[in-house]
Formats: C-alpha cells, sequence, structure tokens
C-alpha cells in the first residue's frame, strides 16, 4: 500500500489503480485528497473510506465520486461500519474518475 502524505493539492491528483489501496493525511479542516481512477464501462465497484479514529486525524470521512468533467456522480458519508464511507458503481462508461 503506498504511504501516501500529502499526496494531493487542490488542482492535482494521485493515480491509482483499481484494486489498489492508498494512505493518506488531511492537515487542515476542510481539506480533501483526489485520487484518480481508470474504470471500465459495465463493471461495478466498490470505494471504501475509513477514518483513522485518533485525535486531530480524520474520524468521519465523505467520499465523493465525480466523473472525468468533474460531475458530482455519487456521495456517500458513513454507510459502513462505523465512520467508514463506500460506495458501490457501475461505470456507465469508460474512463477516468475521481
Amino acid at each position: 500500500m503506498p504511504d501516501i502524505f500529502e499526496p494531493t493539492d487542490p488542482h492535482g491528483t494521485i493515480n491509482i489503480q483499481v484494486g489498489q489501496t492508498a494512505q493518506g493525511v488531511l492537515s487542515t479542516a476542510g481539506e480533501g485528497d483526489v485520487y484518480a481512477v481508470d474504470l471500465v464501462a459495465g463493471q461495478t465497484y466498490t470505494f471504501a473510506l475509513t477514518g483513522s479514529g485518533f485525535t486531530n486525524q480524520l474520524i468521519d470521512p465523505f467520499l465523493f465520486l465525480y466523473d472525468f468533467e468533474g460531475v458530482a456522480l455519487d456521495f456517500n458519508d458513513d454507510d459502513g461500519p462505523g465512520a467508514t464511507s463506500t460506495l458501490t458503481f457501475t461505470a456507465t462508461s469508460s474512463g477516468t474518475y475521481y
């Protein structure tokens, strides 16, 4: 698993592969990290984001999914166990999603 700390800025992304896990740190309130993944049309994918639960760290993550044009496709907060956010999504077209 890549140990990626502060991997993205407001205009950047980190590319990950389907099945890969990533780890990151959010250092300020309202900050978010953006990951890019290539998906295949017709395939179903599940994404999960788990907070650390430690003091001064991400306890309750929000998970968003965007298409290549930046259109929000889905959002989740706390659908998994505890404060874990999960999404299950079937790609409508092949390409990069965020």
